[in-house]
């Protein structure tokens, strides 16, 4: 019965507040407002995923990711689907979308004169994967559609395997697309030493054809015969064999290995030519503005198997040539994000230390193309540096400082860092920068997302109307932010926010909410958090998150500060950061406070109920708990090496893990805690979940356990949204079954042993 009133006034969308009436004592009173965020409402959030600019800067395409159908309605149609909003730079025309229906459409790109549209229509059944699917099923396509005349799309490729990433050579009539193909299919040897124990099998390399039937008197006769019988099957991914250090997809184990291939299609007919085939995988390609050069990064000549390497190099390959070359390549360096300059001499690209990748600040630098001197551009910076672009005066790039995203500019005469051009007080989600024009979209307390034109002299003017019009009535809570000075010097910024319609002088349950990563940052604008987080102020919680030590966003030295220390500082900091708020807002009742978190702050939310008793309940989402065991199950197995010193075989190594454990307190847990986990996650593995929830029932303490079947790590963010739909409710469901609005349950009592 609970849970059907819960989902009749929660789901609508458009309810008051359970407890606008004074309940019994200690109770929420909260006064009349208007109508507040349901649980429902994640599904009218549009994300945007990739912005445009045309090349002379007049207009925008913005890629808008939507869920399409009722989320609520079981076995319903709910997806998610992305299409093209074409929006006006100066903001006299109205925008208008220009794909619709079933299939969705990502990646555009404007043609140098700005009269056609490029882009990429997933396969029938492939919807929003950004890598087409395998020759067997449907696969992604490049498509074309005029923009000053009316006219239809029209298919212009038909790649076995697919085509992703249009972009336009210069002259207008052809584009270079990727095409990921499998390893079977790939032409010429394998370029790396096979790590197969015995050397490698045909197999490795070709898949062998349907064999004749193999009886078993051959089987057990000729050594040949097992052999092609074992490849076939093999071949047929039953079973899946590895001989390579990574073997997980995020989903499922590692199919056939793919490798990216570039072509070039002519727009008239879509005929296409080869550019670049091989096993070099190109990433972050980059067609110069001449038209005749490719740049690309990728891993550096070597005979080590790809997932041995973690450096990647500079290539380049010129027009006429069949092979890339190496354009930089940096001991200690890995590279990424080439850009050329608007005058074709220098590149600008990220350059990251290979040797310390989870704490070093990624830096902007240059490649001067005629004399080969590289510079590191932003060493007085003590940001990360993200998603460079070059102008005809400076280089733009975003930044995490503080809680919010900014966007920056470098002056390419003084080298000096600009004010910056855009800072919304949020989440900058996607941008781009042609010709001194700035268009991005960001995320705010008080609107989870629209595209902005940056103003140079004034304020940003608002292109888009994603959200604006349904907000209008909608009563929001807006976040308060303060700090907490640690005793060993750690400042800590955290955030509030208040129920919505809370009375004068009534109390509230307070929520805290954690980031995962743990190199996350949190500020006022978090797109993937703004529903959540809304929701939990609708239904009378107030809420606060920090941005413990390790977070990203303040600093190479704040994001180091949780080495070897992933339990005890930032527990501690987010601790800190709830009695913070404790002495400064009376509303909220200390007898009622309650935590979650997911990924690393799923764990840290395990480790802080078996050092800390003060709430009522948790819910620990996705978490990992046993980190030596993490190291064999979870595809982000690297996090052990480089956030603790070692591997779990080494003895002082293997102590800090137990030590850094939450599955080593397991029994100090006495809270009630709500355990979920995805059956397909394979970034944190789901025995984490299981062990935790074993535990706690042989030592008979309260927990819940909850697993959705055929999830994954993103279940929050992405997932299938009745599944989301269903782990809002269940944590709003078990802190309400927590005394969290009065009405409190009777204290556990474990059931009695035999």
């Amino acid at each position: 019965m609970l849970i059907s009133l819960f989902l009749a006034t929660v789901v609508a969308g458009s309810f008051a507040p359970p407890f606008q009436e004074a309940q019994t004592e200690g109770a929420l009173t909260t006064a009349p407002v208007k109508r507040v965020i349901g649980v429902a409402d994640f599904a009218k959030l549009a994300q945007v995923t990739g912005i445009q600019l045309a090349p002379d800067g007049s207009f925008a395409i913005a890629s808008v990711r939507r869920i399409h159908g009722d989320p609520s309605e079981r076995g319903g149609d709910a997806e998610y689907r992305t299409h093209l909003l074409w929006l006006d730079v100066q903001g006299t025309r109205e925008s208008r979308y220009l794909t619709g229906g079933e299939r969705g459409a990502h990646s555009p790109a404007i043609s140098p004169d700005g009269t056609h549209l490029a882009f990429v229509r997933p396969g029938e059944a492939t919807h929003e994967s950004e890598v087409p699917a395998s020759s067997e099923g449907p696969v992604s396509q490049i498509w074309l559609m005029p923009l000053e005349v009316p006219g239809e799309a029209r298919q212009l490729s038909s790649f076995e395997h697919g085509a992703v990433r249009p972009r336009w050579y210069p002259d207008g009539k052809s584009l270079l697309v990727e095409s990921s193909i499998p390893q079977h299919a790939v032409e010429g040897e394998l370029p790396w030493d096979s790590e197969r124990v015995g050397g490698p099998w045909p197999e490795e390399r070709e898949r062998p054809e349907e064999p004749a039937v193999i009886s078993a008197e051959d089987l057990s006769g000729s050594a040949d015969a097992r052999r092609r019988w074992l490849a076939r099957a093999r071949a047929e991914e039953d079973p899946f064999v590895f001989s390579s250090l990574e073997f997980q997809a995020e989903l499922g184990l590692a199919g056939e290995p793919t490798y990216r291939h570039l072509w070039r299609i002519a727009v008239a007919d879509g005929s296409s030519d080869l550019v670049l085939g091989g096993f070099h995988d190109p990433s972050d390609v980059e067609l110069a503005q001449t038209g005749e050069r490719i740049l690309f990064t990728a891993r550096p000549p070597g005979r080590q198997a790809p997932d041995r390497v973690s450096r990647t190099a500079l290539w380049a390959l010129d027009n006429g040539d069949s092979q890339p070359r190496v354009l930089l390549d940096l001991s200690g360096w890995s590279l990424s994000s080439p850009k050329t300059s608007a005058d074709a001499s220098k590149v600008f690209l990220l350059a990251s230390d290979a040797d310390d990748p989870l704490f070093a600040m990624t830096r902007l630098a240059s490649l001067d193309l005629a004399s080969g001197e590289f510079e590191l551009l932003t060493e007085q910076l003590d940001a990360e540096v993200e998603a460079p672009r070059p102008g005809n005066s400076r280089v733009c790039f975003r930044v995490q400082q503080g809680g919010t995203d900014r966007l920056l500019g470098l002056d390419l005469e003084s080298g000096e860092l600009l004010a910056p051009i855009a800072e919304p007080e949020g989440s900058i989600l996607a941008w781009d920068f042609v010709a001194d024009e700035i268009v991005y979209a960001a995320s705010t307390a008080a609107n989870p997302g629209e595209v902005y034109r940056s103003g140079a002299e004034s304020s940003p003017a608002v292109l888009s109307d994603l959200h604006r019009t349904w907000l209008e009535d909608i009563e929001l809570s807006i976040p308060a932010k303060s700090s907490v000075t640690r005793p060993d010097g750690t400042v800590v910024d955290h955030w509030v926010m208040p129920p919505v319609g809370l009375a004068e002088g009534a109390s509230a349950p307070l929520v805290v909410e954690m980031h995962g990563g743990p190199q996350v940052m949190w500020g006022p604008g978090s797109f993937t958090m703004w529903h959540e987080w809304q929701l939990l102020c609708a239904q009378g919680f107030g809420v606060v998150y920090a941005n413990p030590r390790g977070s990203a966003g303040y600093g190479e030295q704040f994001q180091r500060n949780n080495y070897r220390d992933w339990g005890t500082g930032p527990a501690g900091d987010v601790l800190a950061s709830v009695d913070e708020a404790l002495g400064r807002f009376d509303w909220i009742d200390p007898d009622r406070l309650y935590l979650t978190g997911g990924s690393y702050a799923g764990y840290l939310t395990a480790w802080i109920v078996a050092h800390d008793e003060r709430f009522q309940a948790a819910v620990a989402q996705r978490g990992v708990y046993d980190l030596n065991t993490f190291f064999g199950e979870g595809n982000a197995f690297r996090l052990v090496e480089w956030a603790f010193g070692g591997f779990p075989w080494e003895p002082e190594v293997r102590e800090v893990l137990a030590r850094e454990s939450p599955f080593t307190t397991v029994d100090q847990i006495n809270t009630p805690l709500l355990i979920m986990h995805s059956s397909s996650d394979l970034r944190t593995g789901v025995s984490q979940s299981e062990m935790m929830y074993r535990a706690l029932k042989e030592l008979r303490r309260p927990v819940e356990y909850v697993r959705y079947p055929g999830a994954g790590h993103d279940l929050s963010r992405t997932g299938e949204p009745t599944q989301r739909l269903d782990r809002l409710l269940r944590i709003l469901e078990f802190f309400e079954r927590h005394g969290a609005h009065g009405g409190k349950t009777a204290p556990f009592e474990a059931p009695a042993g035999e």
